[in-house]
């Protein structure tokens, strides 16, 4: 099924490599990017199981996994703040000017203010 498979050494340097480079992922992460890797989700590497696979299949799964926390700190700090154009800050800073402070917030609250 695999035609180039990773060599025991090469998988010692790869584990190196994930935790070094990756240290939040837990190991349940790090399964369930293996099982997506192999099922195809982060493109096809045609009967490959080498080292700079699993590497591209954990950036991937890194990057989707940082999105997915950004999206939910969103939703929360909206929800939180929902109701009022202030919210409990230090400085009490206005809703706008606190989503200007997190990457891309003031353009997704530009559209939410906007389909009022």
């Amino acid at each position: 099924m695999v035609d180039r498979s990773i060599t025991k050494e090469a998988s010692f340097q790869v584990a190196h490599i994930i935790l070094s480079e990756f240290p939040y992922l837990t190991l349940e992460e790090i399964s369930i990017c293996f099982n997506n890797g192999i099922k195809g989700y982060y493109g096809a590497d045609y009967q490959r199981l080498d080292g700079p696979s699993l590497i591209k299949w954990i950036q991937q799964y890194a990057s989707e996994r940082q999105l997915r926390i950004a999206e939910k700190q969103y939703a929360r700090e909206v929800q939180y703040k929902s109701g009022s154009e202030t919210g409990r800050t230090q400085k009490g800073d206005s809703l706008q000017s606190f989503l200007k402070k997190a990457t891309g917030a003031s353009i997704i609250y530009n559209e939410i203010k906007g389909k009022k």
